[in-house]
């Protein structure tokens, strides 16, 4: 074990306990000796006796927040401890769209089931929020980054002038060497214009005052004034970590509430429907079909437009016209748009004999238009009862919206014009017919209005050859229009056709649809009615008033009675819809497809079906349950099909909508009547029956106590049925019945079911019936008492096997059913039934079921959104009416011990991961005694029983409860939230919030998934990645409601282990990913800080000599210690930072980058949140964060050799920009070259050209580098000053380098940098004349070399006199006697901020707030002010 070890881990028990010097020439001697010295000296090891890939022992967290709350000043009291609202847990009002409560008929509500889902609908939601999470960094990352986003566009563009030379001096170069430039080529606005013709270029205004004595006192603070001019508060503003582009690991997406669902809705209306022959009423309806899945895909919509005239022709039979029948628009939804869905009418007329579609086909003129009207007459006064199939039109719905679509576009590109008003016609291809059936109208209060003026609509024109082979023009778009944004179009049909009475099956309709897809010659054949239908499509309105439910029930805003209300229209999806149901509605669709009376003898001709559904009373009467069409009472109880005139054996199209009684009884049923109607007109009233009944049918409703639904071809009998045969299928042969045609099935028909009661599966109608039984102790005759255990346990394993789509339509019941019989085991034969292992089971199947069949619907972790959905406000884990004052039994004796499960210590005995377990368990009762006859003898909480199920569980059960892990977990803490709300528990002393057996059970699951991580991860990648974010997540939850030092030990023990395998492997990448994982989404906490103790003293004490209490008292009133180390003492304190910087440190040792990138993106991700974050923009509190960070300036110092550094050619490959850097002896000559105990030259030669592989790459460099950047900007003055006299000259180097770093990885990279010298000039002679008396050092250590007369820019000129000048001015002897005395005068600080200042204009800088911090750095280093103002070269900032 010991030989794979890395070599780090191998020397840290080795080391001496003094520090250890990195001298660079040392570091070349052994690498593998530098890795171990370099963990120690990071975590200081004068005071670590824990390596630093050890975890050290957590506080005892509470018990130094009790003792805190009483000592903190008041800007620091939100933060000694989580506030007192942290966690809330109520109620969510939910949604109701309609305007009114739904109420069900009498009776309904003593049914269960009824009343448990009618509950789920109206109750509100019970949610658990924590109020300050939007702080956490899981949620405000992305949030913050648009925040930044907007920031950065605010701020001032510059333009730099070395950019613009680019543009200019390749065009000189390229020049014939004879030509010169003719400054006339130049823009005069352009700067470059002034490099080329500097007589002509105005001077630069003079600096007033430049040359004052004024008092450096004054001169500072004028100068502090102006720095905070203008200047960007959070650093992280401009600039943002590069892994905030990538997907946040700790994010979790918060479900939105459930609603009901809708697809794309479009508004139909139709504005008008007229016949050339205008002499009776006319019945229209309107449905979806998609050719391509070749089904309906939407219920009927039935309009009337009939004159007021033609109503009154039916009064004898229309006794009154309620307000839902008059709607002339109606609401499509459609889930899954399709190129081939097309909008359906059908024309109905009342019934009359012959061929009455002839006289709508002939010319006007030939017409006596009094006769047709007056037989028209006697027909409605007749069989007004009766309808018959008169017409039929289609049209493509895509090609309709596309048309707008297009249209839009065009005018948008400025179509060609036309006289306003007129009208364009369609192209073939929109209608599928011809030109003479369909038209594109133009109105004021659609396109034509929205179109602004631009002109007449376009006719959508295409190539018309071959129409019979082409496709379909969708076929050869790339996307499909936007049902949800395309502009209002009105359509006109000109045209129908006859509907033929032998041709109304599907079958036909579809090859009708196809011929009107393809425009083919097939359409020629079909009969043209002459007529006019205009139809107005546009997406529905968010809020459209006067809308009425599929029931007919008002949905809000419904202003008043007065309004023509908009119908929505129930779809029925083409494939599987997976959302669960959110409202009402239990909906019956019966349609008749064909009936054979072939055989029959006598009349059996003109056939009607009569549709009615009975009670199921002894009186087994006609319930008025079916919806009217149009112009009609709005309910009946009885319906008629249509009639296909002298057919015997007639398809039906027809679709009867059935009101479903809420409680179903065994009697209720469907009675199918046939009838043959007369439709001859005698002279002598009452010669002639108008109905003459050829047979009756059957179908009962509920058939093994579920809904009786499918396709059926029904016998029909001779005579009406019993009241007590209805109750079974007349498939049966029944004593005293008379048979037509042998009792052979005769008539077809389909029943279907849109229902949120009834599942419509049977495997979960037997567990919920078998639920319902248990319950209600009411054990089915057919099973008995004795198989009823073994019955219901089969019905609970079969719960996975059921269809998926029924399954996640109930999944909120379902699951409120499995957690039933988790907590309240059923009784049978008076035993407690052990029901759980099999619920939790069947459980752990859902949800594998639904995460793995549904991947769309899953996040980056695995998580299903209708799981997270049902969790978040689906599920009331603890009821209301429970008391829980009491205290519950303990474990039963067949439940086993979790103490091996525990985590072992170091000498063996199992360490309890809480400080204190002296709990009692409390357990939740109902109010009151449980009564005798109770089915349930317990109510036990949910947290509870799952943790238990989950830890005894194994085999595929455990399995499958690791693989959605999350799930548990997150079921687990709703339910411990909702418990402590309910007991009153939520300002409680954590440490007696939970039993003690509750915690182990907790323990047990995190020594249990640790080692499941640890085992597979590299054979299950995906599969431990995300059982390792369920872990981490359940840590970051539980910080919120547990003891929090119960927390951090189980928190210590997954970092340990992980820990130890990683150092026992040659390549820990993969582990140490997934702890640096888990760390940071621990770490996401909205109350990190507070969880960090940064405002209690326990670095410099003796704790582990002292009691917890002495030593709290003691030491919270003492001074905060600084310090740079990662001592035992300040990861104990610090707990999570400690984790986070000594994974830092282990991870830089690392050779791969995946690593090192996850590593400084966790404390680079914590900083950019604590940066943004509204809580800390309080001075004090920032600094105090800041001093949480210190260590990273150590660790920082001590990987300078694996940062990028851009002036060095062979670290990796070359920075962007692509720009030329200034050389090695300048950046060697600004460094601590001079400070005792720096590298000497001759080292760092040897280091120029070597790569490390644990070398850094670019963006984990500039990270880390504005990481520490952040952590000096941030603390305040007194502590830096305190902090810089104690770490030593050696230490104060290697920050001076590091700060170097900053500025070459942040300095600005121009496209094209010029390789130039400068020439000595009077004015910059002067300019150094100056910066040299000012510091007493001779002139000639700045003055610069001289060279050729090139004409050059004048920042270039002054960034190289900066780099060189300054680089000669660090190493002058002026310099090293400076950072040797200061005598109070502050010329030390304004010396280090020149330097810093020639630093930073080496070239300009993109974030010149970065540079003024690194120069203000540089001054507080030494604990001076900081003087700019007084220098020429300040002006280039």
């Amino acid at each position: 074990m010991a030989s794979n070890q890395r070599s780090f881990a191998q020397h840290l028990s080795k080391l001496p306990p003094g520090g250890v010097s990195l001298d660079y020439a040392t570091h070349q001697t052994s690498s593998t000796l530098t890795k171990s010295r370099m963990s120690t000296s990071m975590i200081g090891s004068s005071s670590c006796s824990v390596p630093v890939t050890d975890v050290v022992d957590p506080p005892d967290f509470e018990e130094i927040i009790n003792q805190q709350r009483s000592y903190e000043q008041d800007h620091c009291i939100p933060f000694v401890d989580f506030p007192d609202d942290d966690v809330f847990v109520g109620l969510l009002r939910r949604q109701q769209r309609v305007a009114e409560p739904i109420a069900l008929e009498p009776g309904a509500e003593t049914d269960v089931r009824v009343r448990d889902c009618m509950n789920r609908f109206h109750n509100d939601y019970t949610v658990y929020n924590r109020r300050y999470i939007s702080y956490s960094s899981s949620q405000n990352s992305k949030t913050k980054s648009n925040e930044v986003a907007d920031v950065q566009k605010s701020l001032n563009k510059h333009d730099y002038e070395i950019d613009v030379v680019e543009e200019i001096l390749p065009l000189h170069r390229g020049e014939s060497k004879r030509s010169s430039i003719r400054l006339n080529d130049v823009s005069r606005n352009s700067w470059a214009n002034s490099v080329l013709d500097l007589k002509s270029s105005k001077p630069d205004e003079l600096l007033p005052h430049l040359l004052d004595k004024l008092p450096i006192d004054d001169v500072d603070c004028v100068n502090e004034r102006n720095r905070a001019v203008s200047r960007h508060r959070q650093l992280f503003t401009i600039y943002q970590p590069h892994d905030q582009n990538e997907e946040v690991i700790e994010k979790r997406e918060i479900p939105t509430p459930p609603s009901e669902h809708f697809g794309h809705r479009i508004l139909v209306k139709c504005l008008a429907l007229k016949l050339d022959l205008e002499v009776e009423p006319v019945f229209a309806s309107m449905a979806l079909y998609d050719l391509r899945e070749r089904k309906r895909i939407s219920e009927n919509f039935y309009f009337d437009m009939s004159t007021e005239a033609c109503k009154k022709m039916l009064h004898n039979y229309v006794p009154r016209q309620d307000v839902s029948t008059l709607s002339r628009s109606c609401i499509f939804n459609i889930t899954y748009p399709s190129p081939d869905i097309f909008i359906v009418v059908r024309l109905e007329k009342v019934l009359q004999s012959g061929d009455v579609a002839e006289v709508y086909m002939k010319d006007e003129k030939s017409i006596n238009k009094e006769k047709v009207a007056g037989l028209a007459k006697q027909y409605c006064e007749k069989l007004g009862a009766y309808r018959m199939p008169f017409a039929i039109t289609a049209m493509q719905l895509m090609n309709v919206v596309n048309g707008a679509s297009t249209l839009d576009r065009d005018s948008t590109l400025g179509s060609d014009n036309s006289s306003t008003g007129s009208s364009g016609s369609l192209d073939k291809r929109l209608s599928g017919l011809n030109e003479s059936l369909f038209k594109k109208v133009g109105r004021d209060d659609s396109l034509t209005r929205s179109m602004s003026g631009v002109g007449d609509l376009r006719s959508l024109k295409s190539n018309q050859s071959n129409s019979d082979k082409r496709s379909s023009w969708y076929e050869k778009e790339e996307t499909m229009p936007n049902l949800d944004t395309f502009r209002n179009v009105t359509i006109a049909v000109s045209s129908f056709f006859k509907q033929e009475t032998d041709k109304l099956d599907d079958d036909d309709l579809y090859k009708f649809l196809a011929d009107v897809k393809r425009s083919s010659s097939s359409l020629k054949k079909l009969k043209p009615i002459p007529g006019m239908l205009r139809l107005d499509l546009m997406p529905c309105p968010e809020s459209l008033q006067y809308c009425l439910s599929p029931e007919l029930y008002k949905i809000q805003p419904y202003p008043n009675e007065k309004g023509r209300p908009n119908k929505e229209i129930v779809e029925f999806p083409q494939r599987e819809l997976y959302v669960p149901f959110t409202t009402y509605r239990n909906l019956l669709y019966i349609y008749p497809r064909n009936v054979n009376f072939t055989n029959r003898p006598g009349s059996a001709r003109n056939i009607a079906v009569k549709v009615e559904f009975l009670g199921g009373g002894e009186e087994k009467v006609p319930l008025p349950v079916i919806f009217g069409k149009s112009s009609c009472p709005e309910f009946s109880s009885h319906v008629y099909t249509a009639v296909a005139y002298h057919n015997r054996n007639p398809d039906f199209y027809d679709e009867i909508k059935i009101k479903l009684p809420s409680r179903l009884q065994s009697g209720n049923h469907i009675l199918f009547t046939f009838y043959h109607i007369s439709c001859q007109l005698q002279k002598k009233e009452g010669t002639q029956q108008t109905e003459t009944v050829l047979g009756y049918s059957w179908l009962p409703m509920i058939q093994h106590s579920r809904l009786h639904l499918g396709n059926f071809c029904l016998p029909i009998a001779a005579d009406r049925p019993s009241p007590h045969y209805t109750m079974m299928v007349p498939d049966v042969s029944l004593p005293g019945i008379k048979w037509l045609d042998n009792h052979k099935g005769l008539f077809t028909v389909d029943v279907c079911a849109v229902s949120s009661i009834h599942t419509q599966d049977e495997k979960l109608d037997k567990f919920l019936t078998l639920c319902l039984s248990v319950e209600e102790r009411k054990i089915p005759a057919h099973i008995g008492e004795a198989k009823m255990e073994r019955e219901l346990k089969d019905s609970i394993t079969n719960v996975a096997n059921a269809a998926l789509e029924p399954l996640v339509r109930f999944l909120p019941l379902i699951l409120d059913e499995m957690l039933k019989l988790i907590t309240r085991p059923p009784m049978i034969l008076n035993q407690t039934v052990n029901i759980a292992p099999t619920a939790f089971e069947a459980m752990a199947t859902i949800v594998c079921t639904l995460t793995k069949q549904l991947p769309d619907k899953n996040d980056i972790h695995g998580r299903s959104s209708l799981l997270t959905q049902y969790i978040h406000y689906c599920a009331s884990l603890t009821p209301s009416n429970h008391s829980l004052a009491g205290f519950g039994t303990p474990r039963p004796q067949s439940v086993p011990d979790f103490a091996t499960y525990s985590p072992v210590s170091t000498n063996g005995r199992p360490v309890s991961m809480r400080p204190n377990d002296s709990t009692k368990s409390f357990l939740v009762t109902p109010t009151g005694s449980t009564p005798v006859d109770s089915p349930y003898v317990h109510a036990k909480l949910v947290h509870e029983e799952v943790a238990l199920q989950w830890v005894v569980s194994n085999g595929p059960t455990r399995e499958k409860a690791m693989s959605q892990a999350w799930f548990f977990f997150e079921l687990m803490v709703k339910s411990m939230a909702e418990y402590l709300s309910a007991a009153n528990l939520i300002n409680a002393s954590r440490k007696s919030r939970f039993p003690s057996q509750f915690t182990d059970d907790c323990t047990a699951l995190v020594v249990m998934i640790t080692k499941e991580v640890i085992e597979k991860y590299g054979s299950e990648p995906l599969y431990i990645r995300q059982l390792n974010s369920s872990l981490a997540f359940f840590i970051f939850d539980i910080l919120s409601l547990m003891d929090r030092g119960y927390v951090f030990n189980l928190t210590k023990y997954y970092c340990k282990m992980l820990s130890s395998k990683v150092n026992s492997l040659a390549d820990g990448t993969q582990l140490m990913i997934l702890k640096l994982n888990f760390i940071r989404i621990v770490s996401s906490h909205e109350h990190y800080l507070t969880l960090n103790l940064p405002f209690t003293n326990l670095i410099a004490s003796p704790m582990n000599n002292m009691s917890l209490s002495s030593l709290t008292t003691s030491l919270l009133h003492q001074p905060y210690t600084l310090t740079t180390e990662l001592s035992d003492d300040f990861r104990q304190q610090h707990f999570l930072v400690g984790i986070i910087l000594c994974d830092l440190v282990t991870s830089l040792q690392s050779s791969t980058a995946a690593v090192h990138q996850k590593a400084i993106g966790v404390v680079s991700n914590l900083l950019y949140c604590h940066d943004l974050d509204p809580r800390f923009n309080d001075h004090i509190m920032r600094s105090k964060i800041a001093q949480l960070y210190l260590p990273l300036i150590n660790i920082t110092c001590e990987v300078l050799d694996q940062l990028w550094n851009p002036t060095t050619s062979s670290r990796g490959p070359s920075a962007p920009g692509g720009a030329e850097l200034i050389d090695m002896s300048v950046a060697r000559a600004i460094s601590t070259s001079n400070v005792p105990g720096a590298r000497p030259a001759s080292v760092e030669q040897a280091l120029k050209g070597q790569m490390f592989k644990n070398s850094l790459n670019y963006e984990c460099t500039r990270s880390l580098l504005v990481s520490c950047i952040w952590v000096l900007k941030n603390i305040d003055r007194e502590s830096l000053q305190q902090l810089w006299k104690n770490i030593g000259s050696v230490k104060l180097g290697k920050v001076l380098d590091v700060l170097y770093l900053c500025l070459v990885n942040f300095e600005y990279k121009a496209k094209w940098i010029p390789k130039v010298t400068v020439r000595e000039t009077p004015s910059n002679k002067r300019s150094w004349a100056i910066i040299g008396r000012k510091f007493s050092f001779n002139e000639d250590l700045v003055k610069p070399t001289h060279s050729d007369d090139s004409a050059v820019p004048k920042v270039n000129k002054s960034a190289t006199l900066g780099a060189s000048s300054g680089s000669k001015l660090l190493r002058s002897s002026s310099f090293s006697n400076m950072l040797s005395k200061d005598d109070g005068s502050g010329a030390m600080g304004t010396l280090v901020c020149t330097s810093a200042i020639l630093l930073c204009i080496t070239p300009t800088c993109t974030s010149p707030s970065i540079c003024l911090s690194i120069a203000v750095c540089f001054c507080l280093l030494l604990g001076a002010d900081v003087s700019l103002h007084n220098f020429t070269y300040w002006e280039l900032f």
